[in-house]
Order: C-alpha cells, then sequence, then structure tokens
C-alpha cells in the first residue's frame, strides 16, 4: 500500500471530482474521506456541524457510565476530529467549577484524541493543540496533580513555538505557572507575582486584555495569600471594573469580586466587601458554581457580622457550611466554622460556642487522620487546642481569631506547626 497522502488534499481531489486509486487500497482513508464528505454535504454551516457532533456526544454519554465516557468517546475512531476536541473543552469548561473530575475526563480524552491525531500523522492545529494541553494543566492544578499540571505545561511549552503567536502563548503559559506556583503545595509566592506581572506586561501589549486581567488577579492573589491586602485591593478593584469590557466570562468577574470582598473583609470594609460579596455570589449561582456562590454569601456573612448584625446571619453561616460540608471540603468547612466562632464572640464574649469548637475538632482530627496531610494534621491540632480552651470556658475573641487566621493560612500556604498564642498557658 503507498505512503497516505495528506488528507487535505485527498479532500480536495475528491471534492474536485478526480479519481483517487489511494482510496481502494487504504480503508482508513476511505472511512475518513466519505465521513467527511457526509458532513459536508449534511450541514450547510459550521454551528450546524458542532450541534451535530454534540449531539452525538450527548447520546454516547447518556448511554455510558460516566467513568468509561473518555474510554468510549476514544474509541470512536470517527471522533478523532478537532472539532470533537474543541467540543470536549467545551464541556470541561462548563464543569470546572462544579464537577473538576468530570471535567478531567474531557480534558484528557481530548489529549488522547490529539496526540492519537498527531501520531497518524494528522495532527490538529498547533493552537488547537495548545489549548488542550493548557486545559488539561488547569484541571490537574485544580484536582492537586501539581507535578503532573507543570509537566504538561512543558508540553505546551514547545508546541507554542509552532504557533504564529509564539510570544503571547509563551505569556499565557507564564500565567499559567504563575497560578501553579500560588498553590498552597508550592506556595512560591514571590515567583508568581513575577511570573504574572511578565505576563500581564506581553498580553497587555498584544491586546489579550482578558488574560492580562486574569494575569494581574493571579498577583493579587498571591499578596492576599501574604496577607497583603492593601496592595491586593487597587489590583482587583481594577480587574472587577474593566472584566466585562475586556472580555471576561462570568466566571472571571465572579471570582475577582469575590477575592476583593475577602479583602474588604480582613481590612474591615464591610459595606463595600456586601456589594462585590453580592455580586459574586450571583454571578457565580449563574455559572452553576454552587460551591463558590456558597462562598461568597460567607464573606457577605462575615461582613454583615462584622457591622454588628450577628444575630441577622447566624442562620447564614450554618446555612453555607451545611452546603460546603455536603461537597465533602471538610477543611473549607472546619474554616467557615471557624468563623463562625470568632464572629459569635466578638458579638458576645459570653457565647457559648463549646459545642461548635467541639465539632470542628472533631472533623479536623477525623479528615487529619484518614487523609492525612502534613497541613491537616497541623489545623487538626489548632482545632483541638481550640476546643481545649473552650471546654474549660475560657475561649475568647482574641484566642478564637488568633487560631481562625492560623487555619486559613494553612490552607494556602505551606505547611507550619501550629504554636498556642502568648499567654497560653495561664488558660490550659
Amino acid at each position: 500500500m503507498s505512503e497516505c497522502p495528506p488528507r487535505v488534499k485527498l479532500l480536495a481531489l475528491v471534492d474536485a471530482g478526480e479519481h483517487v486509486p489511494h482510496l481502494a487500497e487504504c480503508e482508513d482513508c476511505a472511512e475518513f474521506v466519505a465521513a467527511a464528505m457526509e458532513a459536508v454535504s449534511a450541514f450547510r454551516d459550521r454551528s450546524e456541524l458542532e450541534a451535530a457532533v454534540a449531539s452525538m456526544i450527548d447520546d454516547l454519554l447518556a448511554e455510558t457510565p460516566s467513568h468509561r465516557w473518555g474510554v468510549t468517546i476514544f474509541a470512536s475512531r470517527t471522533l478523532h476530529r478537532s472539532i470533537v476536541i474543541r467540543d470536549l473543552l467545551r464541556r470541561a469548561d462548563e464543569q470546572c467549577g462544579s464537577d473538576p473530575r468530570a471535567a478531567r475526563e474531557f480534558t484528557s480524552t481530548a489529549l488522547e484524541i490529539s496526540d492519537a491525531m498527531e501520531r497518524s500523522g494528522h495532527a490538529p492545529a498547533p493552537e488547537l493543540r495548545f489549548e488542550v494541553l493548557k486545559a488539561h494543566s488547569s484541571i490537574l492544578r485544580e484536582l492537586g496533580s501539581l507535578d503532573d499540571a507543570i509537566s504538561v505545561l512543558a508540553r505546551a511549552w514547545s508546541v507554542a513555538d509552532e504557533t504564529e503567536q509564539r510570544v503571547v502563548y509563551r505569556a499565557t503559559l507564564s500565567l499559567c505557572a504563575a497560578i501553579i506556583y500560588a498553590e498552597p503545595d508550592i506556595a512560591n509566592f514571590d515567583e508568581a507575582i513575577s511570573l504574572a506581572e511578565s505576563a500581564a506586561a506581553v498580553l497587555d501589549v498584544s491586546g489579550d486584555q482578558r488574560r492580562a486581567l486574569i494575569a494581574r488577579h493571579t498577583k493579587a492573589y498571591a499578596l492576599v495569600v501574604q496577607n497583603r491586602f492593601d496592595a491586593a485591593v487597587p489590583l482587583l478593584a481594577g480587574v472587577v471594573e474593566e472584566v466585562v469590557e475586556a472580555g471576561g466570562t462570568s466566571r472571571d468577574a465572579a471570582l475577582a469580586h469575590a477575592l476583593l470582598a475577602m479583602c474588604l473583609v480582613e481590612l474591615g470594609s464591610h459595606g463595600e466587601a456586601i456589594d462585590h460579596a453580592r455580586i459574586a455570589e450571583h454571578l457565580h449561582a449563574e455559572c452553576g458554581d454552587v460551591v463558590d456562590a456558597t462562598r461568597a454569601a460567607h464573606f457577605a456573612a462575615r461582613a454583615l457580622a462584622g457591622m454588628g448584625q450577628f444575630d441577622e446571619v447566624r442562620e447564614e453561616f450554618t446555612r453555607t457550611a451545611d452546603i460546603v460540608f455536603r461537597a465533602d471540603l471538610f477543611d473549607v468547612w472546619c474554616l467557615l466554622r471557624l468563623d463562625y466562632i470568632a464572629a459569635a464572640l466578638a458579638h458576645d464574649e459570653g457565647a457559648d460556642v463549646r459545642t461548635d469548637a467541639e465539632g470542628v475538632a472533631r472533623v479536623a482530627m477525623t479528615v487529619g487522620t484518614k487523609n492525612s496531610t502534613q497541613r491537616r494534621r497541623f489545623a487538626a491540632e489548632a482545632c483541638e487546642y481550640l476546643r481545649r480552651v473552650a471546654m474549660r470556658d475560657a475561649l475568647t475573641f482574641e484566642i478564637a481569631d488568633y487560631v481562625r487566621t492560623y487555619v486559613a493560612r494553612n490552607l494556602v500556604q505551606k505547611a507550619a506547626k501550629f504554636t498556642p498564642p502568648p499567654g497560653a498557658e495561664f488558660v490550659m
């Protein structure tokens, strides 16, 4: 059998009515040309073709257990096409805020199809291969697989060289790397800030305003986890002001408003914090991001409590924590309940929070034992200290806030052993 000619050339010859002997020799090329020509004749424009592909994949997913989605899609050779890859990336983007594991299934399958097409000599455009690698790295980061996320970015770096805008694509990778460096298990915040600044400069000049804003958001996040709230607020204020005009998504805007709300709560600007928290809650809810919407509502509750309206938001603290608990985000649940304990004691220094402290310590200890990491063990020690102090009726707002601040920092930075506050020996 002769070597397969480029498929673009095959399609052009068939479309021109030429006789192509190779199609009688090669079943793969014959099937490809038949499917492609059928698609061309069946659909008048690309939107109809995209809708048909989406419907075909919907049918496959409906008939397949979720843990076999990727295997089933990849097994169908007729789906080894760029348009299918784009559909899978769309599905991943829709799922990333609510079900990151499903999103990973879609990006992983898109990457497998892209690699298979490349091996067969019919690689997708480098820009699409780049988007697949970038999306897959982002999902891996979201799920905590940071080493794998960095490895995928390294692959994307070489693909960026094949694009016509190499500098811009590399700036995008710098932004992705900045986000990973800001993750708690790496916590190289100075490098994250440097990469984000470099990315923003290139992306601004190139006209990619949306990603330039994300780079500034990333820098702001790195500042926030260093407790540099004053420095983060101006950056975030600029992001929320420009994000819509720059073509940002609702999720981009929601994340920026939520982070700004958190900064403002920490700085005591409660009125402004409520405004941004409510916007973030609304936008996240529209995107279907239930947990993120809940956390934004929690920031609003903290701000209202800080304005002396604790009784009005007492149930809101419980509601938001319950939603996070049902999502199995137990580390975050502990922090939300510590926020509640500190707010209750700020409102009434005699508030009985012993049951709450007991519950937090129990959950923290369970998580730290069953799914043990150094970070979780240290958090459990802090929560156990809080419980012991509460059982002695010696818990004050200052001690509760000290523990809360430690646990919050422990979630976003490298693990550091808990040290009781000065004078702890007098309350133990």
